[in-house]
């Protein structure tokens, strides 16, 4: 799959909010959030029923191409350099939840 197939697949299947989780690279203890779209863009905000959530202090915008930019990486991280995610990291707040969708939807 590539970026627009993948928004595209995320976005349509965003027709309700609903809860994912992180999907860490080490022993971390993954941490769930809730997903929603709002015209051409997908938010994400702290879990309402799933423990634990995560702590935003606010609801979180993550834009076509910020998803993009993280979902170059994807791939590479999944395939095992897991130093990666700490370089996306310097590009996007959003990593830890961008590759969570990517791993949900694709």
């Amino acid at each position: 799959m590539n970026v627009e197939s993948v928004w595209g697949k995320i976005v349509a299947g965003l027709s309700s909010p609903f809860e994912i989780a992180t999907v860490p690279s080490n022993n971390k203890i993954r941490l769930w959030f809730s997903v929603y779209t709002d015209k051409d863009n997908i938010y994400v905000d702290n879990a309402k029923t799933h423990c634990p959530s995560t702590k935003m202090s606010q609801p979180r915008k993550i834009t076509k191409k910020d998803f993009s930019t993280v979902y170059s990486y994807y791939q590479r991280w999944t395939s095992g350099e897991r130093y990666l995610r700490q370089e996306v990291r310097l590009l996007s707040r959003n990593t830890a939840y961008i590759f969570a969708l990517i791993s949900h939807f694709e």
